[in-house]
């Protein structure tokens, strides 16, 4: 299947950068191929000098306190900039800057599915930023139990400034947003997986630099979560005449 949100793309190198695909009940390996447009070795050093040595921007007032659900959440400007931003924060963390953007501030991770990357990024990046996060499993919540998802998500924005929720239902992560007066961040669920798609454009943006004009972008693996947070992003980002093509597991098997 080929995703084409604009103009058929250019193609002149190739990275391979193999993922693990998650799935709630079958976890398979995937490989994501990315093509990108002729970008000279001096055009990426430039560009990772430039991370190394500016500030991250402000953010704007519009994107404080906000979910982020599905990819589709954010427009092209505002992926960008989670973007810069995380350059910055890298830099920092690096050169063993301080980054305390988030002192005396708390989340809670509730994850109905084991991880090591999510989880782990997570709390070590509350921690460098200054704030804490709280790990909680389906056996340390009631939720487990048969609470109703309004009231933890009520009870839960007493206590904490934003949610880290990974379940298998997307359904019940749009439950626990809409009753809770914090953010609430996907950390994964059946349908989309927005942080893991944010690390797979940092990495691709580390090496071949900033723009995604021109590019070609292959997921080879299951179409589950991953395979439509992809989708989702090369729609948003359709002006950089950027093109998708899916193979999938069905496909492979016949």
């Amino acid at each position: 299947t080929t995703f084409r949100p604009s103009a058929s793309a250019r193609d002149t190198s190739t990275l391979h950068m193999h993922r693990t695909s998650k799935r709630k009940s079958n976890t398979s390996s995937a490989a994501l191929h990315f093509i990108p447009p002729s970008l000279t070795s001096s055009r990426n050093d430039s560009y990772r000098r430039n991370t190394m040595t500016r500030e991250a921007k402000p953010i704007p007032g519009h994107m404080k306190g906000r979910d982020w659900l599905m990819t589709q959440d954010w427009s092209d400007e505002e992926i960008e900039l989670a973007l810069d931003t995380a350059d910055s924060l890298k830099a920092e963390f690096k050169s063993d800057v301080p980054s305390l953007h988030l002192p005396h501030k708390s989340a809670f991770l509730i994850f109905f599915d084991k991880s090591t990357r999510t989880r782990n990024s997570f709390e070590a990046g509350m921690t460098q930023l200054g704030g804490h996060a709280l790990f909680l499993s389906p056996r340390d919540t009631q939720v487990g139990r048969g609470e109703p998802i309004e009231d933890t998500a009520r009870m839960l924005s007493r206590y904490v400034h934003g949610v880290v929720y990974r379940t298998f239902g997307h359904d019940r992560l749009e439950a626990l947003a809409r009753y809770s007066t914090i953010p609430v961040v996907n950390g994964l669920s059946d349908k989309f997986h927005p942080v893991q798609l944010l690390a797979d454009m940092m990495t691709i943006r580390q090496s071949f630099g900033p723009a995604l004009d021109d590019a070609r972008v292959a997921w080879i693996g299951d179409g589950n979560n991953m395979a439509h947070s992809w989708i989702c992003l090369l729609y948003t980002f359709r002006a950089h005449e950027t093109s998708l093509h899916l193979v999938c597991r069905l496909l492979l098997e016949k």
